[in-house]
């Protein structure tokens, strides 16, 4: 990275910006950079800790909380390492849920990349509600769900539900938009 680009983040930008930058530099080039070379973290780790990184850029009309709640439906490969990563995290707890629980204590929902369950339903469920749904899934984002991840040229990325983000009334940071995938 170029010593130029560095001393006009650090000159230019606010501090909000600062750190805007920082993350998608670290998500982008860094964490996602060859995941799969001997020594590197796997996918689902990957997942793990760009979910954590991305909800710090999302506002909820309720900025009273003091903890966000990440939900997890069903058993999956990204379970071990959220919770080696929450536990470290001061405003963050998790919980394992399954379809038919109440989601409405959740702020976040992570649909895991096997759920097999009825997504369309769940997702239905979720509409209207400041809640963000994430997923690695394929057609995610077309199902109704908020964020998807996608591996692209090894590295992940992100597809943004425009019209979903919308309807929840959750914000994401336009530094994130700028960045991600957009799907109308």
């Amino acid at each position: 990275m170029g010593t130029k680009f560095i001393k006009y983040i650090i000159n230019k930008l606010s501090l909000k910006h600062q750190m805007v930058c920082l993350f998608v530099i670290f998500n982008y080039f860094i964490l996602t950079n060859n995941i799969w070379a001997s020594g590197q973290k796997s996918y689902h780790q990957l997942q793990a800790e760009i979910l954590v990184n991305f909800i710090k850029y999302v506002e909820w009309n309720d900025r009273n909380i003091s903890k966000r709640r990440i939900c997890i439906i069903e058993d999956d490969p990204i379970f071990t390492y959220l919770v080696n990563i929450i536990k470290n995290e001061k405003n963050l707890e998790y919980i394992v849920k399954y379809e038919n629980d109440y989601l409405d204590e959740c702020h976040i929902v992570y649909v895991g990349d096997n759920y097999e369950g009825y997504l369309n339903r769940l997702l239905s469920r979720l509409k209207h509600k400041p809640i963000l749904s994430i997923s690695g899934q394929k057609n995610f984002v077309e199902f109704g769900g908020i964020v998807q991840f996608l591996l692209r040229n090894n590295r992940v990325e992100f597809i943004i539900n425009d019209r979903q983000m919308k309807l929840s009334t959750l914000k994401i940071h336009s530094s994130i938009l700028e960045h991600s995938d957009i799907h109308k």
